[in-house]
């Protein structure tokens, strides 16, 4: 009976099943990051106004990110990242956090950043003006205010 529903659902629901979201935060974190303390809530509680078919979270996490198992840890989110298409991200903020950068689903470009410092409802105005320009702005040109990226760390 499952199977039967799962497939109905492919049917009706079609391309829009497995279709990416205008846009993707990626957040650098760990439980061990005390400015991650502040970000990760004020983030959760400015993406409730979303759907998950316009902005996709991404978690970085960093929390186990030592000892003989860093290099291992660090290698799988570096690929995590450059499956979101932001590789550049890594060489600019890899091992940071306390960070979340916001990209454009289709080309990974990067919209605007998310910081500890940010109250809920400036991450909800940086989100909608962020996509905004995910559905359309051209690609390429479609930066929010690069000001509120930090400068690479790497």
């Amino acid at each position: 009976m499952i199977r039967s529903i799962l497939a109905a659902l492919t049917v009706i629901l079609g391309p829009f099943a497995s279709a990416e979201p205008a846009m993707k935060v990626l957040n650098y974190t760990a439980e061990w990051c005390p400015k991650c303390q502040i970000l990760n809530p004020r983030l959760s509680e400015a993406l409730e106004s979303f759907t998950e078919t316009s902005v996709r979270r991404v978690d970085l996490n960093m929390t186990y990110a030592r000892g003989e198992r860093r290099s291992a840890i660090m290698a799988g989110i570096e690929s995590k990242t450059l499956a979101h298409q932001a590789g550049y991200l890594w060489e600019w903020y890899g091992g940071a956090t306390g960070l979340a950068a916001v990209i454009a689903s289709d080309d990974g470009e990067l919209l605007t950043c998310l910081l500890p410092g940010n109250s809920v409802q400036e991450m909800q105005a940086r989100l909608t003006q962020a996509l905004i320009l995910a559905e359309n702005g051209t690609p390429g040109d479609r930066m929010l205010d690069a000001a509120d990226c930090p400068a690479p760390f790497n």
